[in-house]
């Protein structure tokens, strides 16, 4: 199994395939270090990274919520894959981030074609699931 070390490593490394399999392996650390690798993770130039530094914060984001929140807000507003905006609305609803309801509420109103229904779906997840948000008139 790869050390903190090595995957902080990995993560800087030219091929992307390499960066994805560091963000995998990195589930095997700690929380703090998961998180670390993670934060790493949210600006990577290649998608499938990203996508799983938005899902591992759903999981450790606890360990820096300010910041953790910080990134999510970035990534549902900002991200062009419509799969890591996605992600960041599981991740937020996930750590209970109210602060966030407006960028989720926007977001929604903002999913277009082709492929807005996949943000859409995930922030009517949000809605059904163990954390209602939802206000009057929004669905």
């Amino acid at each position: 199994m790869p050390t903190f070390e090595e995957l902080k490593a990995q993560m800087q490394d030219d091929d992307g395939g390499v960066r994805v399999r560091a963000a995998v392996a990195s589930r095997a650390l700690s929380p703090a270090e998961q998180f670390a690798i993670a934060c790493m993770g949210v600006h990577d130039s290649n998608a499938r990274v990203r996508y799983d530094a938005a899902s591992r914060l759903g999981t450790v984001g606890h360990c820096d919520l300010s910041q953790t929140e910080e990134m999510l807000r970035t990534l549902l507003r900002e991200d062009p894959e419509t799969d890591v905006r996605a992600a960041a609305a599981d991740a937020i609803a996930a750590l209970k981030l109210t602060a966030a309801y407006d960028d989720l509420m926007t977001a929604y109103a903002e999913a277009t074609a082709p492929d807005g229904w996949l943000l859409r779906f995930s922030i009517v997840a949000v809605r059904w699931g163990n954390w209602a948000i939802a206000g009057p008139g929004i669905f």
